[in-house]
Parts: C-alpha cells; structure tokens; sequence
C-alpha cells in the first residue's frame, strides 16, 4: 500500500470517527442531555453521577444559565458529581482528563455564589451536607427528614420530633431565630419534645447527645424570645398549662 492511499485511509478514519463525536459541549446538570444518570437520593439529600456519552465532548458544565466551569484545552469533562439539598445544587466533582492525565475540580455554593475548594474542604462539607440537618419549628415539617410521634394523655399533646435514618439535628429555630444548636461536631439533638402544637409552642424539651453522655436542656418562650429554664421552672409552667386544657375540656362538656 502506497503512502498515499495509507494517508487516505488515516484521514478518511478520522473524519468518520468525528462525525459523531461532537465537540465543546455544555452539560447543563439541570437538564443533562446525552448523558447517563445515576441518583441516590436519601430523604432531601440527593447526589447524581452525570457521565457524557462517549459521542460527545463536554468543555462546560452550568446550572441553568449559569456557568460555573469551563475547561482549559485540550481538556474535556469526564464525569460530574452533584450533591444536593433541599432541591438546591451544593458541591460539584467535576473530573477533568486530558491526554495522560487527569484532575478533580471542587466547587462548592457559599454565600449565593459558585467557588471552588481543596480537597479536604470539599470532604468536610461533603459529610455535614449528607449528614447535618436543621429544624425551624416554625416552619411546616419535613417529614422527608423528621419522624413525629404524638403523645396525649392528659393536658397537653406532647410530639416527640428525631431525624430520619443516621441524620444529626444540629440546630433548632424559631422563624430562624436560634433556639439551639451544637456546641462542637460531636453533639446532637437525639430528639425534640414539643408541648404543644409545632408552630405555636412555648414549651420544648431537647434530648442532646454528646461523645459519651446524654443530657436534657429545657427552653420556655416568653414573649417572642427563648430562655433556658430548669427542670423545675419547666415543669411547672407545663403542669398549669396542662390544667388549663383540662380545664377547657370539662368547660366543653
């Protein structure tokens, strides 16, 4: 076979595999378009494994209209790593190849915008964003995330509030106001007992567990604002407000 007809056949091969790999792509992980989707979704978390088609080079990964990475070249875009929260986009591992190697970019969303990361940073924020939950009781409850079992024996209806799977409470709110919230990555709240209904209570009781104990904190409103109080002072306040429903129920009949 001549030079020629070898160069031929060369060109001919590379203009054949061309036609169907496209070049500078964007993945757009809102709506990724010839691209495999793998999800895991674990209450409101959710992470998605986003893999390009082979047919395909991807140079631009955006949420929307938004960019938030492009490559450099000859750079392509091998996989991304979405996680998730409450539907919000939060960390992104995007890998990157190009001939004879290969990077890892990690970006996360702080403070309304994308930045990206080291290793170790994105790890960190990678476990709390798997694992960390917050409650504001004046909110409707996630029953994704919360588990509520209600008590009623007298007096007041007591709902004892935990997370779901291995998730840790960390931090309870009044219309974003902090009732609680953990001292150091170890503590959580193990449950939460409100007196009351959710979103009118004066009276909750948490149960916080440490590295090797457990204790109970007792908070009483007073107005608009949260104090901790005593076991005493707690219960006494419930015990008259337990009379009063009692009172209110015998009215009725």
């Amino acid at each position: 076979m001549g030079v020629l007809n070898r160069g031929t056949i060369i060109l001919l091969v590379i203009v054949y595999l061309n036609k169907f790999v496209s070049s500078n792509r964007t993945l757009n992980i809102l709506r990724p378009r010839r691209t495999r989707v793998v999800t895991h979704q674990l209450g409101q978390y959710k992470a998605q494994l986003l893999i390009p088609r082979n047919t395909i080079s991807v140079t631009t990964v955006t949420i929307g209209q938004k960019v938030v990475f492009t490559c450099e070249a000859p750079e392509k875009v091998d996989f991304v790593f979405v996680r998730s929260l409450y539907g919000v986009e939060r960390l992104l591992n995007i890998a990157v190849i190009r001939p004879n190697r290969q990077r890892n970019v990690y970006l996360a969303y702080t403070s309304g915008t994308w930045g990206e990361v080291d290793q170790d940073t994105f790890s960190g924020m990678k476990e709390i964003l798997r694992t960390d939950r917050k409650l504001d009781i004046a909110e409707p409850l996630d029953v994704l995330t919360f588990t509520s079992e209600r008590h009623n024996l007298y007096g007041l209806p007591a709902f004892v509030i935990s997370c779901k799977y291995d998730l840790n409470l960390v931090a309870i709110y009044d219309n974003y106001e902090v009732i609680w919230q953990q001292e150091d990555y170890e503590q959580s709240a193990a449950f939460l007992i409100v007196h009351g209904r959710l979103n009118s209570t004066n009276l909750i009781n948490i149960i916080v567990k440490g590295k090797s104990e457990s204790y109970n904190l007792y908070y009483k409103k007073n107005g608009s604002e949260w104090e901790q109080v005593t076991k005493t002072e707690f219960y006494l306040t419930l015990d008259l407000l337990d009379l009063e429903v009692i009172i209110d129920r015998i009215g009725f009949e």
